[in-house]
């Protein structure tokens, strides 16, 4: 159990309960204990006084969890495994607030017949307790599991606030980031003990392990709703940040005080983490002044669905142990998905062409088309159709397209990145698989998860290590834009550059050494 001055992780809503099944309807009432289970998610124990209906047998609750119905000759019949699982809510009144559960399939009654009273145990899913205490809601409180990262040294930043976990004015605060939401303060506190080399507390006993605290202050009514915006892209920003799966126990909202007004029980990615993956702000100094944090959750486009998703498969593909493919894969969906949010999911492939070169194309293109309508007028059906599509197509070959390669490179110059004049002369020069240059090389690892499913490494091709060094340059490039998305200026740990490094998402540019980031030594191998 970790106890502060005001956070703790055990809690008690003990009180005399009521629980309510829908369909059919039945009513339970008795005392009941309500505390954390393994992973801090509640769990509700009730000693049966009273029902309605009453309840004599183990056929009676049968009836009650699956339903009935009337033979025709009169017997009723339960169908077991045939019918819909009965839902029920509990509430439970407490001496200091009522706690309250959506209704859900998650129960289990104690064996019947039995010489003791009947039990009710619930797993409720989505649940909320509410002290009885009326007051604004000032501040969002996370307790968060699976986040690691070096944290920077801010000790008078937060001395003196009130959810400060150290303890009063004259106390010293852990190691936190400071970050501002709509110009107020707010901060990530470790929890005592992590600082000094722990990985982790354990508080409930089961995979659980808490490293800090999160300090919000409600800037509108939409950050206090479980499944609005902010919720979503704060765990998702913090995954990116750290390379691991940060999730929450539960939310806690609390007044101007500190004091707890409500607590809303969620259980967001607790259990085994997925840890130690790629990190892009793992160093204090990426963390200084909590820039990135500040500018995103500012941002309005980091509000729109699409920026989750991005920022769910950058993670993704720099969790542990993943394949090259699916690496690729979810850095292609990620690109893809912003390339379509900036309406560069087609492209025209005229583009950029002169006047005079684009009539000149579309000279051929119709030359072409006219030859093989021709060819088509010989021929009789189907092939008759079949080819004069092919002539249509021939006519219309220089319009729009999807062609990937094209996209990424469109995207890259939107933000004022400069990986294509940058690779394109280097591309040239060392031509990617088959003599293709940058762009086509996009498309071609694209197609190779896509289409083939995987990256052949065994034929003959680039060595291994070109493989993964354009992959990483590819999930960098990913990066760097997500952060162009949020107006981030500070440094973060590019994935193409091997050791510790502090970058600003402007460094690759003309200069940069290309060698030594496409080529990745692998020991050998191939």
């Amino acid at each position: 159990m970790i106890d502060s001055r005001w956070f703790s992780t055990d809690y008690d809503y003990s009180g005399p309960a009521e629980v309510v099944f829908q369909d059919p309807h039945a009513e339970f009432f008795g005392p009941a204990s309500v505390g954390p289970d393994e992973y801090g998610r509640p769990i509700v124990q009730i000693t049966v006084e009273r029902s309605s209906p009453p309840i004599s047998d183990g056929f009676d609750l049968a009836e009650i969890q699956l339903g009935s119905h009337t033979h025709p000759d009169g017997v009723k019949v339960i169908t077991l495994g045939g019918g819909a699982w009965n839902r029920a809510r509990v509430t439970v009144r407490g001496k200091e607030g009522v706690f309250k559960s959506t209704p859900g399939w998650e129960y289990r009654f104690s064996d019947m017949p039995s010489d003791k009273p009947l039990t009710l145990r619930l797993n409720p899913t989505n649940s909320e307790y509410t002290a009885a205490v009326a007051a604004r809601e000032r501040f969002l409180v996370l307790p968060l599991s699976g986040f690691v990262s070096e944290l920077p040294h801010h000790l008078q930043l937060i001395r003196g606030h009130p959810l400060d976990i150290q303890g009063g004015p004259d106390s010293f605060a852990a190691r936190c980031i400071p970050f501002q939401v709509n110009g107020e303060m707010a901060f990530i506190q470790q929890l005592p003990g992590v600082a000094e080399g722990s990985v982790g507390i354990k508080p409930w006993g089961g995979e659980t392990i808490l490293t800090a605290v999160a300090v919000v202050p409600i800037a509108d009514s939409a950050m206090t709703d479980p499944w609005g915006w902010f919720l979503n892209v704060f765990l998702r920003l913090l995954d990116f940040a750290t390379g691991s799966e940060v999730g929450t126990p539960w939310i806690e909202v609390r007044d101007e005080d500190g004091c707890l007004l409500r607590r809303l029980h969620l259980a967001i990615n607790q259990g085994q983490h997925r840890s130690e993956g790629y990190a892009a702000l793992r160093g204090a100094i990426h963390w200084q002044n909590g820039e990135f944090l500040t500018n995103a959750l500012s941002s309005a486009e980091a509000r729109e669905p699409f920026f989750s998703i991005a920022l769910g498969h950058c993670y993704k593909a720099g969790v542990k142990g993943l394949s090259i493919g699916d690496q690729l894969a979810h850095i292609v969906r990620a690109l893809e998905c912003l390339c379509t949010r900036y309406s560069f999911g087609k492209q025209d492939l005229t583009d950029g062409l002169t006047p005079e070169l684009k009539n000149a194309v579309g000279d051929v293109l119709e030359g072409a088309s006219a030859e093989i309508r021709k060819l088509a007028s010989t021929m009789a059906d189907p092939s008759r159709d079949q080819i004069a599509r092919i002539a249509e197509r021939a006519r219309s070959a220089a319009q729009k397209d999807r062609y990937f390669g094209l996209a990424v490179k469109s995207l890259v110059s939107h933000f004022g990145l400069l990986d294509s004049e940058v690779l394109g002369p280097y591309f040239q020069a060392n031509p990617g698989p088959g003599g293709r240059g940058w762009v086509e090389s996009l498309s071609y690892y694209r197609g190779a998860v896509f289409h083939e499913g995987y990256i052949d490494l065994d034929s003959p091709g680039p060595p291994v290590g070109e493989v993964l060094g354009f992959i990483f340059h590819l999930h960098d490039l990913l990066v760097r834009i997500l952060l162009k998305i949020i107006g981030y200026r500070g440094m973060y740990q590019p994935r193409s550059i091997r050791g510790n490094a502090a970058q600003t998402a402007d460094w690759f540019g003309r200069g940069v050494n290309v060698e030594a980031i496409l080529r990745v030594p692998t020991m050998g191998i191939k």
